[in-house]
């Protein structure tokens, strides 16, 4: 009976032991990779010293994002070269996309990044009328919080509203199938989001057409806290985009929905 207590805390023992041993070649395993982690990372930009791992971890994956940026922002800057790397870029992004609305999302990325539009709507015909709803939005590229603030006070006070086909600027565009813009924005006939728009600092507005199979699909609103004189190239490019993408996505371009049904971008 004692042999095998002692047998038995000899055997806890070497387990212990031996665990003991796994943790400290893991660590030092993982050591190792924080050591070559930091020997690749660019140093942090305010030249914070890095003293725990959490902080090498924040630090790699604010330095992935920026390279992530990069690699969209050289991919915009090789779509605008022509007309054919604007085709080829669009093509791309619906190919690499999962769903409408992340082909939506480098829609906007483009206008954003490029074009330093600030926010951008896409309006969504109702399954059960001729009203138009929202479905999703992206804002981006605000100077400061306070700036994102209002621009997420501007979407939630527009959730609620709905178009009819020739009403408002998303309802006008739907039944005309041309593209709109307003700068400065100050007639609330011409916009009914005007006083709104002053009090989230919204002062331009360009909406454009999205037609599918040779009929209209949903409106895309982009917005600007600045006011901005009509620039009639980048309409052209809007619209050059969103016939690309109709023609090329148009068959997993969602059925209309309800209000409950449409997700944020």
């Amino acid at each position: 009976g004692g042999e095998g207590k002692v047998s038995n805390g000899e055997t806890k023992k070497k387990r212990k032991s031996a665990h003991n041993e796994i943790t400290r070649k893991s660590r030092a395993k993982v050591n190792d990779r924080f050591k070559h982690l930091m020997e690749i990372l660019p140093p942090p930009v305010n030249k914070t010293e890095l003293k725990h791992k959490a902080q090498i971890l924040d630090h790699a994956i604010a330095v992935l994002q920026d390279l992530i940026l990069q690699n969209k922002t050289i991919k915009m800057d090789l779509a605008l070269t022509s007309r054919d790397a604007l085709f080829h870029w669009v093509d791309q992004v619906v190919a690499t996309s999962s769903n409408f609305r992340e082909v939506m999302r480098s829609f906007m990325e483009l206008f954003f990044f490029k074009r330093d539009w600030k926010y951008g709507e896409v309006w969504f015909p109702s399954a059960s009328t001729n009203m138009m709803l929202q479905y999703s939005y992206v804002s981006a590229l605000v100077a400061n919080q306070g700036a994102l603030a209002k621009m997420e006070h501007f979407r939630e006070s527009s959730l609620a509203l709905r178009f009819g086909p020739g009403e408002d600027v998303a309802g006008r565009v739907w039944l005309s199938m041309r593209p709109e813009w307003h700068s400065p924005i100050t007639d609330e006939r011409v916009f009914v989001r005007t006083g709104l728009c002053h009090r989230c600092g919204v002062d331009s507005c360009m909406a454009v057409p999205l037609m599918s199979r040779g009929k209209m699909a949903a409106v895309i609103m982009l917005f600007d806290t600045a006011e901005r004189i009509q620039d009639d190239n980048t309409i052209v490019l809007a619209m050059e985009v969103s016939a690309r993408i109709g023609m090329v996505c148009g068959f997993v371009i969602p059925p209309a929905g309800g209000a409950n049904d449409a997700p944020v971008l």
